[in-house]
């Protein structure tokens, strides 16, 4: 989930009484009665906690699902997972996730994502449809993946790319880190009226961004164009928002470009320390 503008707290995950924790990104945060609405909760003044469901002793957020399935020992699937398939031990899915593949150790798919894939040990899915392999540290501190994203320009102004084409995904990055990326962009013309249908432009990006402890991102990164035919347009890795990054594009004026971008990621993140 998201941080929403203007809140630098955002919900983790629901426990079995039904209240939510929230995190800073880093550390689990008690909430505030603005935040826990913010997000569509409920706020109880004689607790002075975040709640997003009445707690009945009978219901455990934790269940099995007809459509899930399990092999090994310690699974858990959290509530409203489906379609997910889990081999191996010690894994997790934080609920509200679909069409999952876990094989591994000590894995997790964090919260509403979906159509991703974990390999490995200690590898954490933190984008939609990502597929990662886990480095074997701890949860998602070393580990690489692969993230797919598209988008439309019709003109010179700089668009961000989105995960999976969907409308507000980027790709989320996680404090006191370096996350090296390697990108192949494709930009292929499907008309405007100074567009030839067919021109294209294959790039390649690779670099890494440095995140400090607050999400401050450094770039360093260079582009390079492999093939291309006629007028279409150039791509950066950038910022979107904290904590997200992504494919910026940009493209030309009159001119209807189709974009896909393929971007791998080599993730390290800092155990204990902050910068």
């Amino acid at each position: 989930m998201k941080f929403k503008k203007g809140h630098k707290i955002k919900p983790k995950e629901t426990l079995t009484n039904g209240e939510v924790v929230f995190t800073d990104g880093t550390n689990d945060v008690k909430a505030n009665q603005v935040s826990c609405e913010a997000y569509g909760y409920n706020w109880s003044r004689k607790n002075q906690k975040c709640f997003a469901f009445k707690h009945n002793s009978k219901v455990h957020t934790s269940f099995s699902n007809t459509t899930n399935q399990k092999q090994g020992a310690d699974n858990k699937i959290e509530r409203s997972t489906i379609t997910t398939l889990i081999n191996g031990n010690k894994n997790t899915t934080k609920g509200n996730n679909k069409n999952n593949l876990i094989s591994g150790e000590s894995n997790q798919i964090n919260k509403q994502i979906d159509n991703a894939v974990i390999f490995g040990k200690f590898g954490q899915a933190l984008r939609q449809g990502e597929i990662v392999i886990g480095g074997g540290e701890s949860l998602g501190i070393s580990q690489t993946s692969t993230i797919q994203l598209s988008g439309r320009t019709t003109d010179g102004s700089a668009t961000n790319l989105t995960v999976q084409n969907l409308t507000t995904e980027y790709i989320e990055v996680q404090n006191n880190a370096v996350l090296g990326f390697e990108v192949k962009v494709i930009a292929i013309c499907s008309g405007g009226s100074s567009g030839t249908v067919g021109h294209y432009k294959y790039e390649e990006i690779k670099g890494a961004v440095l995140i400090d402890n607050g999400y401050n991102t450094t770039f360093s990164q260079s582009t390079a164009t492999i093939a291309s035919s006629g007028t279409t347009g150039s791509s950066v890795m950038a910022d979107v928002t904290d904590p997200y990054i992504t494919v910026k594009v940009t493209g030309t004026a009159n001119v209807n470009l189709e974009w896909f971008a393929s971007v791998q990621l080599t993730e390290k993140k800092l155990s204990s320390s902050t910068f």
